[in-house]
């Protein structure tokens, strides 16, 4: 009897599950379902380059309907699963259809945490998570000129770098004491600040949000310490939150996140969870990763538990961000940490950040720095911590750090 895979959700896990599988020599059914419509788009270049007008979503297909087609996967957009029903191993859709399963994997990902306060709900306040609310937010800042960004993660800022490059008034609110607070070093939050000082933006930090003013749609955004700010449009970019209600439904273990065992198993041994959605065992810190890699590699993790191949070795989750032509890249996940070293090669426009927890080295950001990221990237993974003291010699080499 032909065995079958299903998997809710098209991203980059979905998407990335279904190909591994078949390039790894599964035979059996494999469906996939999107509750959007079209082909399944890479979302890093949502707001990186769907602001600017020449920007079409076919220019970052991740895979094209044809692909689906030629590797014998049935993928069904437009189609929204309502329940797992784990007793009868099906898939319930909302149309009321069922689909059979002997493995199924949730790639639900995350939505946007939407915005408190009164106003939230006026026209030109937008949030940017798919191809729809990119073609929108794309139609809506073309007419546009003073924006107001709420949020100072990778999102907001490579959207506000964006959105500058096109000329706009760009204003970004930031309610953490620094910019990128959840996710990079004070000494690499300060760069990006002045970077983006230097490139026109207005950065607010230490401020959020209580008020959105307008008739109809938005105009003015009123801060907590009482500032206005005049907002022909607002770009909300402050975190997401995993999609869980239908595993919380099914009695699967959720805890910010579906929990998942190191072969990215819930505690229904048939069902998985992939991306942005799942918090996997082992991760660091704990926490949920995410991350294109992480979506691409807990995915393998899948196909091959389901193939009964070796898992391999873990992968040190790295992240990248590009903003103004410059590319941020970084290694590992410093929860705690008590030193950070500052290692600059070309003052302005390259540097990197190494991050310590004793003498332990956690996490590398490099800035403009292949050469940084790779080293600091391949050390971590060899469980290996350089010296503080080469590392702050600009005169060491940072090759040379992988043989001392």
């Amino acid at each position: 009897m032909t065995k079958s895979v299903v998997v809710i959700g098209a991203s980059h896990a979905g998407t990335a599950l279904a190909e591994t599988l078949r390039r790894k020599g599964w035979e059996g059914d494999i469906v996939v379902l999107d509750r959007l419509s079209g082909p399944p788009v890479e979302r890093p270049p949502l707001s990186k380059k769907a602001l600017h007008p020449e920007w079409e979503s076919d220019d970052n297909l991740l895979k094209a309907l044809q692909w689906f087609q030629d590797h014998n996967v049935d993928f069904r957009d437009g189609v929204s699963a309502s329940a797992i029903d784990r007793a009868q191993k099906v898939l319930r859709l909302e149309g009321g259809e069922t689909i059979p399963y002997d493995h199924l994997a949730i790639a639900t990902g995350a939505f946007p945490r939407q915005l408190p306060g009164p106003g939230a709900e006026l026209e030109g306040v937008l949030y940017l998570r798919t191809v729809v609310d990119a073609v929108q937010m794309q139609k809506e800042v073309g007419n546009a000129q003073k924006i107001v960004v709420v949020g100072g993660g990778y999102i907001g800022l490579e959207a506000a770098a964006c959105l500058a490059e096109m000329g706009k008034d760009v204003t970004v609110i930031e309610y953490a004491p620094r910019l990128l607070a959840r996710v990079a070093t004070e000494p690499m939050s300060r760069f990006f600040e002045e970077m983006h000082r230097n490139h026109g933006v207005t950065v607010l930090t230490g401020e959020g949000t209580s008020e959105l003013r307008g008739d109809g749609r938005v105009h003015t955004v009123v801060t907590n310490k009482g500032r206005e700010i005049a907002a022909d449009l607002v770009l909300v970019g402050i975190g997401v939150i995993p999609e869980t209600q239908m595993a919380e439904d099914a009695g699967l273990e959720v805890d910010n996140g579906i929990l998942v065992n190191r072969y990215c198993q819930t505690n229904d041994p048939d069902i998985y969870a992939i991306g942005d959605v799942a918090r996997r065992e082992g991760s660091p810190g704990g926490l949920r990763i995410e991350s294109i890699h992480n979506a691409q590699f807990t995915a393998v993790k899948v196909a091959d538990h389901i193939l009964g191949l070796d898992l391999g070795k873990e992968e040190l989750p790295w992240f990248w961000s590009e903003q103004y032509g410059h590319r941020l890249q970084s290694a590992g996940v410093a929860v705690n940490w008590d030193d950070v070293i500052w290692r600059a090669e070309d003052k302005a426009e390259s540097g990197s950040a190494w991050t310590f927890l004793g003498d332990e080295l956690v996490m590398v950001e490099a800035f403009n720095q292949v050469q940084a990221f790779m080293v600091g990237k391949r050390l971590m993974e060899m469980g290996k911590s350089p010296a503080k003291a080469d590392l702050a010699d600009p005169e060491v080499p940072l090759k040379s750090l992988l043989k001392r």
